[in-house]
């Protein structure tokens, strides 16, 4: 008979079953979904049917239906036919009576409808179907967006369905043209040609097509013939192709629909490499969060997905996960080398950051810790975890904000006093700076429509595109950061002063020397002075004799809002 709903409520636990008969196995069975695709932003009622395995649900089994709602789809609930997350379900045929409620896992932000068998049993063969109602997301991509898990006997262990079914969003209508050169931006040193990426977006950035254009320094222009549509790069600052290191640029933290984020891994390899022109990039999926948690086999299928994508000499993945503990902070771990173990805050041996840290110092592959968001955000970072042995690099800028300091410009979401960047270094601790995108869109290094804030990018000068050449520049703290902007920015020790030089991509509005918890030097006015900068060099000598223990970096803040830091230089 159709399954009745005897109740449905809020809950936030699922009380243990009781008295069940014997039950199935936990993931068992099978799912099919209609329709498999839709555009983006458009409304869909989506068919589940979940066929019961060999030995069915016995009395107090359940369905466990998720979505993942932090993109623009509805959560689920029962009450209103006509409101968005509309769901109901029905098991034609059999005897099984469901029980319905809904939960709500504020860590996970996972919103579930639980369809517990309260009576009889869903025997072998047995079809529940679900009907979801909601709008699609902005973004494009592959996902694992609807999914459902199977406790077969009623202890409350849920197993997904394996597979899952992929719901496909296809991108909407052709918005813009985006045109990245690709590093180094050196071409052929006598004609000054560059090799660029021309990619046709749609106003929500999802990428529709790219191609390989070249153009001339100082600026790429390019048409899209299909569309009429024209777009154009930053200003170039070619480098000679001879120097000994080349400027390269990279994103070493962001998501996939593997945690929390939207699109397959391959999807996120392929924006950065075709989209973005990115050299080098890490997808570092959450640990433990997200409707997908990481496990042995999952982080086998990522490490596999990296190594498809790498190409020395033209496009580096590093292998990576956040950490995220949600009371010492969240980490990126990074590393050249696919042995790598995942060391998950789920692992009752690494829950606490302190047993991590121990462990990664125990490790035979060359390994990175980077503090995440220190500043605040989602959990700011608790500097008494600091461990020298894996952090030497902190990420001064994402998605949420910077995390400079508290008195900074753009700072980051929920700031917390104490846990910000020049904290640390006031401490003693010792750190060159990256920016990351911490994108969850599927975009790395784009800016995301849907924050007010910018993404992150990290520069670096390597002497070659390959795992080892990136990871010897980021161990030596050859990095700079910036919004996004592709900004070169240093800060050099010559003698007894300083020497800065700032090759912008559009123009400087303030050039800035800070030391200690202080900016001693301001360079700005150049209207005023008659002059646009998008390059400068300049010298500085600090007016008071530098202290072992000082540190010094240039701050850059451009015309259009963007900004810029170079790693700190440490006084021995």
């Amino acid at each position: 008979m159709q399954a009745r709903v005897l109740f449905a409520t809020l809950a936030l636990l699922l009380g243990p079953a009781c008295g069940p008969e014997p039950g199935g196995r936990d993931g068992s069975g099978s799912l099919t979904l209609t329709p498999r695709s839709a555009p983006i932003h458009s409304v869909r009622t989506w068919a589940l049917v979940y066929e019961a395995g060999d030995v069915g649900i016995g009395s107090g089994g359940a369905l466990a239906f998720r979505v993942w709602p932090e993109w623009g789809w509805a959560s689920p609930q029962l009450e209103d036919p006509e409101a968005p997350g509309y769901v109901s379900f029905a098991a034609p045929g059999s005897e099984a009576e469901l029980e319905a409620s809904l939960r709500r896992d504020p860590q996970a932000r996972l919103d579930t409808l639980l369809l517990r068998v309260a009576r009889g049993r869903l025997r072998a063969g047995e079809r529940v179907e679900i009907h979801f109602t909601s709008k699609t997301g902005p973004f494009a991509g592959e996902a694992e967006q609807l999914s459902l898990e199977v406790d077969g006997d009623g202890d409350g262990v849920f197993l997904p369905v394996s597979p899952a079914p992929i719901l496909t969003t296809v991108p909407g209508e052709a918005g813009s043209l985006w045109v990245v050169p690709r590093s180094p931006w050196a071409g052929e040193a006598a004609e000054g040609r560059v090799e660029a990426r021309a990619s046709v977006l749609d106003r929500w950035d999802n990428l529709i097509r790219s191609r390989a254009v070249e153009g001339r320094a100082p600026t790429v222009r390019a048409r899209d013939g299909e569309t009429g549509l024209e777009g154009h790069s930053g200003r170039l600052w070619p480098a000679p192709p001879d120097a000994p290191r080349q400027l390269y640029w990279g994103d070493l933290h962001g998501h996939s629909a593997w945690s929390d984020g939207t699109g397959q891994p391959q999807a996120y390899y392929r924006y950065a490499r075709d989209a973005a022109a990115l050299d080098f990039v890490a997808l570092t999926d959450h640990d433990a969060i997200g409707p997908r948690r990481l496990d042995s086999e999952s982080w086998e299928q990522l490490r596999q997905v990296a190594d498809e994508f790498h190409d020395p000499g033209r496009f580096v993945t590093l292998y990576g996960y956040e950490y995220t503990h949600w009371r010492s902070g969240h980490l990126t771990i990074l590393s050249p080398r696919r042995e790598l173990p995942l060391l998950s805050a789920a692992d009752p041996e690494t829950r606490e950051m302190d047993e991590l840290l121990r462990r990664l110092a125990t490790l035979s592959v060359p390994v990175l810790a980077v503090p995440h968001h220190p500043g605040g955000s989602t959990m700011p970072f608790d500097w008494d975890r600091f461990d020298s042995r894996s952090m030497s690099l902190v990420e001064i800028f994402s998605v949420h904000g910077s995390s400079e300091c508290f008195e900074c410009p753009l700072r980051v979401q929920r700031p917390r006093r104490g846990s910000f960047v020049r904290d640390a270094l006031l401490r003693g601790y010792r750190l060159a700076f990256i920016g990351s995108g911490d994108t969850h869109n599927g975009h790395p290094g784009r800016r995301t429509r849907r924050e007010p804030k910018r993404t992150g990018l990290v520069g670096l000068w390597a002497e070659q595109l390959t795992r080892d050449g990136i990871w010897e520049a980021l161990m030596a703290g050859r990095t700079f950061a910036t919004t996004g902007s592709r900004t070169e920015v240093r800060l050099e020790r010559e003698g007894s002063g300083f020497r800065a030089e700032v090759r912008a991509a559009s123009q400087v509005a303030l050039a800035e020397i800070v030391k200690g918890d202080a900016v001693v030097f301001r360079l700005e006015d150049f209207a005023a002075r008659g002059a646009s900068e998008a390059s400068l060099q300049f010298d500085w000598t600090d007016g008071e004799t530098p202290e072992a223990g000082d540190f010094y970096y240039l701050r850059v803040t451009e015309t259009d809002g963007h900004m810029a830091w170079t790693s700190p230089v440490y006084v021995p």
